[in-house]
């Protein structure tokens, strides 16, 4: 992924999105960072820029981040732009050969 049109800070930003994705929601910075493999000065800076353009939430008693609501707005903008019946037709023809139905 590393070429010279690759925004490192972008890439660093998403991989910490992505720690949230799978089993763990909450995030304290010193996990983030270890996740990430990166500093904690690095992690931070990425939380409070999320955190001002409100993409993360801070549980100010535990210090773990959430994700915030915001990034439904994305999901439902993606949603929005497929075709659901293209997508589940190959499926539900697959689905229909193994059951006869």
């Amino acid at each position: 992924m590393n070429n010279s049109l690759t925004l490192t800070s972008i890439v660093k930003t998403f991989h910490l999105v992505e720690c949230f994705c799978g089993g763990t929601h909450k995030h304290t910075l010193t996990q983030l960072a270890k996740k990430m493999k990166i500093s904690v000065g690095a992690t931070q800076k990425i939380t409070h820029t999320l955190m001002n353009m409100g993409y993360l939430t801070r549980n100010e008693s535990t210090k773990e981040y959430t994700l915030s609501p915001k990034w439904l707005s994305i999901g439902f903008a993606f949603l929005e732009q497929i075709d659901l019946s293209k997508v589940a037709l190959p499926h539900l023809i697959e689905l229909n050969e193994q059951t006869k139905e």
